[in-house]
């Protein structure tokens, strides 16, 4: 009997539980999710730092200018999250060289790069943050600057990175935030910097300069501006150049690539003469294989030995065009003919 009343409410419990079901009835199923087992994401962000209107140093010498910064493990991140690692991985200080309090305002900086100070702004893709708790997003190009007394004004190219051929023109727009209309206005009369050192050139009436580089390589265009008592005016504004080398082509003329001597007269002594050939770096000549008769040397010169006898000899050489600050090196294969009648 006792098995009999297990069975009997067993098939109540279900009876039940199906009318529920139709019914739309659902029990209520909570479900805990630990933290570890949210999705998490990697981003990278590309920071500068300044200080009184100059990049400041990092750990190895170099300016604190679009320096990567890493950040994993986590499904999102603050400008606190990317400051802190910014300093563990690049500040001579490293972690302790960066910190915050609780203000009235709420979190803030309390010390940057070393430094301890509340006066310090920064800016997540040229639009001033709202605060450490902001969300930072993959790829975002952040700044952040000690202000000194003169409280200088956020100034910024319109390209954080370009790429130049050598010799040619680079066209910089320089800005200026403007807080009244959130955006922003062009800075004028800025001396144009590379690599820290003066070009010469001012931004114009609408910020803009023109820049050319003499070589291949990486630099960091920058600007500086002071107020009438000598104060900074401005951060300092960035952007990185990457400067290739040219191509260049050899051209030889087909003329020059034959020559017809008489037997006579390489019966009594050898006889010479030059192919020429033209690029915009300095060329220069190698024998690849061919007859023993015939010579080249690295300026051009063939030589056909004393005595060789009447046919056609052929040689097959390498012209090189040299590598300069502008142009890659270059290179072209050809045959040079001589007949001998």
């Amino acid at each position: 009997m006792k098995t009999k009343k297990k069975s009997f409410f067993r098939t109540v419990a279900v009876f039940a539980l199906s009318l529920a079901l139709l019914a739309g009835f659902v029990p209520e199923v909570s479900v805990n999710v630990k933290a570890d087992d949210a999705q998490t994401t990697t981003i990278t962000a590309y920071v500068t730092v300044s200080d009184s209107g100059s990049f400041v140093k990092t750990k190895d010498g170099t300016d604190a200018v679009r320096k990567a910064v890493n950040l994993s493990g986590k499904s999102s991140y603050t400008c606190k999250d990317l400051f802190e690692e910014l300093h563990k991985e690049y500040c001579t200080a490293g972690a302790d060289g960066f910190g915050t309090s609780d203000t009235e305002y709420g979190l803030s900086i309390s010390k940057f790069w070393g430094v301890e100070t509340y006066s310090v702004s920064y800016y997540v893709n040229d639009k001033m943050a709202g605060g450490l708790t902001d969300e930072i997003s993959n790829g975002a190009e952040v700044y952040a600057f000690i202000m000194s007394d003169a409280w200088e004004s956020y100034t910024y190219f319109d390209k954080k990175t370009a790429q130049v051929q050598a010799g040619d023109s680079l066209e910089l727009t320089l800005n200026q935030y403007d807080w009244s209309i959130n955006g922003a206005v062009s800075k004028t009369g800025a001396s144009v910097t590379v690599d820290g050192t003066l070009t010469g050139k001012t931004t114009d009436t609408q910020g803009k300069v023109t820049l050319t580089f003499d070589k291949a390589g990486t630099f960091v265009v920058s600007a500086v501006l002071k107020n009438e008592d000598g104060s900074t005016a401005i951060t300092a504004p960035y952007c990185v150049v990457s400067v290739t080398k040219k191509d260049q082509t050899i051209t030889v003329k087909n003329s020059a690539l034959k020559k017809t001597l008489k037997a006579k007269k390489l019966a009594k002594k050898k006889r010479s003469f030059n192919v020429k050939a033209k690029a915009l770096t300095s060329v220069k000549f190698k024998k690849l294989s061919g007859s023993k008769k015939l010579t080249i040397s690295k300026a051009g010169k063939v030589t056909v030995k004393k005595g060789t006898k009447k046919g056609t000899y052929k040689i097959k050489v390498k012209i090189t065009a040299a590598a300069s600050d502008v142009y890659n090196e270059a290179s072209v294969t050809r045959t040079i003919k001589v007949k001998v009648k």
